[in-house]
């Protein structure tokens, strides 16, 4: 019996090994595994065998005892190793890339690496695999699925969206707790509001079109039961049909970029996702490559002749552009802008600190002055446009707009119409483009 139990520890100590050494070849990098649940396994099986193994060992027979400790330090040993070796071997990856934030301002600071850098080339996407994961039944599966759609998409992406949005099926969502769309079960108070019937497989086809086309086919419906417009056309999916019919099979994002800060008087527009395409941290490689030759002249040229809804997007648009990207190119805001804030004080005090002998930074909103700074504004940069959004949630009566001076020298934060704030953008924007 002894025999046989030292044996079937060994062999089951020796599966452990195995299981962890498959992990790291099908996983990848030790970087890359999932570090808890690894040390879990081994805490696991060095418990449930190793220290039983040992108890039984001990009784009157301590060689058995220590042959089970042996066994169970040399496994850690070995992992160890093996973690090690991977560890090193992925130490090479490229640094300085900033993670995506999913619409959330990260908590690391704005990388300095300069303007001209290499871009990664743009990904393929299997729009196959993509388009049948929008199907899913699991909403975290359908928002991965139309993200990489709205990244990566091209005119394979277009076609297959344009023919999904003929479907009326029904697929009701899991795993959507807070988030609110139409026919959605329950309302948190809290999470992202996707305006589209989302399960409506039609719906949520048109969903992902109309944020890659930055066009509106009239698939957007209110969240909410009781709120008003806007309603869901009909004819959604025969007028997407129409438009990509007459686009001959052609459809480069670039070009939905520009048409859109083009606006009412170009094609229609959401102003939402293009605000969102714009302040996507990192910028969609086709989108950067394009900044300051098509993007940034569209987006000045249309600031001098916007007006009302179409010029504060254009605003929140150019801000977002501007400030997470062009301001590398203004000698004296990039290293006040790079420049880090102090703990969580007021925000309007913490962005003055940061900019501060260099920049005057002054408000005449009411409430600027209450607005605490979050924990994960942590740069100028981030202090500077979360303080406009707060300001702008808790005005709601009036626009809030930013302005900052040709020299550089001075940011003012003020309530009225966006006039002002258009001009500066058109200016900066201007010099940026060069």
């Amino acid at each position: 019996m002894d025999l046989f139990l030292s044996a079937a520890g060994e062999v089951l100590l020796m599966v452990a090994v195995a299981l962890d050494l498959r992990r790291l070849r099908t996983r990848g990098p030790a970087g890359e595994l999932e570090p808890f649940r690894l040390w879990a396994l081994r805490v696991y099986f060095f418990s449930v065998l190793a220290l039983p193994f040992y108890m039984w060992r001990t009784r009157g027979r301590f060689r058995w005892s220590a042959v089970g400790a042996a066994l169970g330090l040399t496994y850690l040993m070995l992992m160890s190793l093996v973690m090690s070796a991977a560890g090193g071997c992925s130490a090479s990856t490229p640094e300085g890339r900033r993670g995506p934030r999913d619409g959330r301002a990260s908590d690391a600071p704005l990388e300095t690496a300069p303007v001209g850098r290499s871009l990664p080339p743009t990904p393929t996407l299997d729009v196959a695999a993509t388009v049948s994961e929008l199907r899913s039944e699991r909403f975290p599966v359908v928002r991965a699925a139309e993200e990489r759609i709205v990244r990566d998409g091209g005119p394979e992406a277009v076609a297959a969206l344009v023919e999904m949005a003929r479907e009326g099926t029904r697929a009701p969502l899991l795993e959507a707790e807070g988030v609110v769309y139409p026919g959605g079960r329950r309302f948190h108070g809290y999470g992202p509001v996707i305006p589209y019937d989302l399960e409506r497989l039609g719906a949520r086809a048109g969903w992902a079109l109309e944020e890659l086309t930055l066009r509106d086919f009239g698939f957007r419906r209110a969240p909410l039961p009781l709120a008003e417009a806007p309603v869901e056309d009909p004819r959604a999916a025969e007028r997407a049909a129409a438009w990509w019919g007459a686009q001959s099979g052609r459809f480069e994002r670039v070009d939905a970029v520009v048409a859109a800060i083009a606006g009412p008087d170009g094609d229609p527009v959401h102003r939402d996702a293009l605000v969102a395409a714009l302040q996507r941290s990192p910028l969609e490689p086709q989108i950067e490559r394009a900044l300051r030759t098509r993007i940034a002249p569209a987006l000045r040229d249309a600031l001098a002749r916007a007006r009302g809804d179409h010029r504060d997007a254009l605003c929140a648009a150019a801000r977002a552009l501007w400030l997470g990207e062009l301001y590398r190119d203004h000698a004296s805001l990039r290293p006040v802008f790079d420049r880090h804030l102090a703990g969580n004080a007021n925000l309007l005090e913490a962005v003055t600190v940061a900019m501060a002998p260099e920049v005057t930074v002054t408000s005449d909103v009411p409430g600027a002055a209450e607005i605490l700074a979050p924990a994960y504004a942590s740069s100028a940069v981030g202090g500077l446009v979360e303080l406009v959004r707060r300001v702008s949630y808790a005005n709601r009566a009036s626009t809030v707009g930013l302005e900052i001076s040709d020299a550089g020298d001075a940011i003012t934060l003020y309530a009225g119409d966006t006039g002002r704030e258009a001009a500066s953008w058109a200016r900066l924007l201007g010099a940026g483009a060069r």
